[in-house]
């Protein structure tokens, strides 16, 4: 790995530390929210399924055909690999090549592949996967989350292509939003603007300690952005424009996420969705969103193509 890969995994081993230490997963967020989750996949695959990233697995399996399992796939930027061992689990593939550059996260996901049982189909590898030599062309390249921490996207879609055997899919589901997070001064606009007309509770501090959350958001700044992870939605802005050049044939499905992701950043910890009111502002949130996504504003895709 060369020296920026190396920032890159000590970042993420980092985070790995900090959920480990802390007892348990990182805050709440729109990815562990019920009805943010339903409500994503139900614009992937007409069901309002509950789970992460289960309504893209519904999908291929639907242009798969019952029973079909394709044979050999490979995953980029990884992470602990729960992604992929839910689609083996599916019977959607067989067993999965990972590629990832923090080594603490391949050690969790090594046990948990263990823990599973999987351990014979899932092959880790600590690095870059584009400086590999591969022993045969995929079945499917999957990108989930993954794919905006690439530096250079039209090079990462370039290679999918080129290791994806004939009659091979690729499969995306990323978020192709603003390059380091500059968001759109309409996307603020929306955001703040919501932000302002909830209840002060929600900008409470996680435990009732510090100074609370700010009500108003902005662009971050982007040496620090970039100075606490290289690879943070580095080439993200790229994502779609590249999937067009190199897979003409994709069907793609926005999600959007103007709201969710941003709107209420930082405040999924203060709303309990087994309240009637908190249920509300979220549903109503997600109405917006979805306006906001049918007129440009989107954060998330999902795109699936065969070769």
């Amino acid at each position: 790995m060369n020296d920026l890969q190396k920032q890159v995994g000590s970042a993420w081993d980092k985070k790995v530390s900090a959920i480990t230490t802390s007892g348990g997963r990182a805050g709440p967020n729109w990815w562990n929210n019920t009805l943010v989750l339903r409500h994503v996949n139900r614009l992937v695959c007409g069901q309002p399924i509950k789970l992460f990233s289960a309504g893209c697995r519904a999908k291929l399996r639907d242009q798969l055909g019952y029973g079909v399992c394709l044979r050999r796939g490979v995953s980029i930027g990884c992470g602990t690999g729960v992604k992929e061992m839910s689609m083996i689990m599916d019977g959607l593939v067989e067993c999965f090549d990972l590629y990832e550059l923090s080594g603490s996260r391949i050690d969790l996901g090594k046990q948990k592949a263990k823990d599973l049982g999987l351990s014979d189909r899932i092959n880790f590898f600590h690095g870059d996967a584009f400086t590999f030599r591969h022993r045969e062309q995929y079945d499917i390249v999957h990108w989930d989350n993954s794919l905006h921490h690439m530096l250079d996207v039209n090079h990462a879609l370039r290679w999918s292509r080129q290791n994806l055997r004939p009659g091979g899919w690729l499969f995306m589901n990323d978020f192709i939003g603003p390059s380091r997070f500059q968001w759109t001064e309409n996307n603020l606009q929306l955001c703040n603007r919501i932000r302002s007309l909830l209840p002060a509770r929600c900008f409470q501090a996680p435990g009732g300690t510090g100074k609370g959350i700010s009500r108003g958001i902005s662009r971050p700044e982007i040496d620090a952005f970039i100075a606490k992870d290289p690879s943070e939605a580095a080439d993200s802005s790229n994502i779609l424009p590249s999937i067009n050049a190199h897979f003409p044939s994709a069907v793609i499905t926005m999600t959007g996420g103007a709201l969710y992701h941003i709107g209420f950043a930082g405040i999924y910890a203060n709303l309990d969705m087994s309240q009637d009111e908190d249920r509300y502002i979220v549903e109503s949130m997600l109405l917006a969103d979805e306006l906001a996504m049918k007129n440009g504003e989107s954060h998330y895709a999902f795109a699936l193509a065969q070769v």
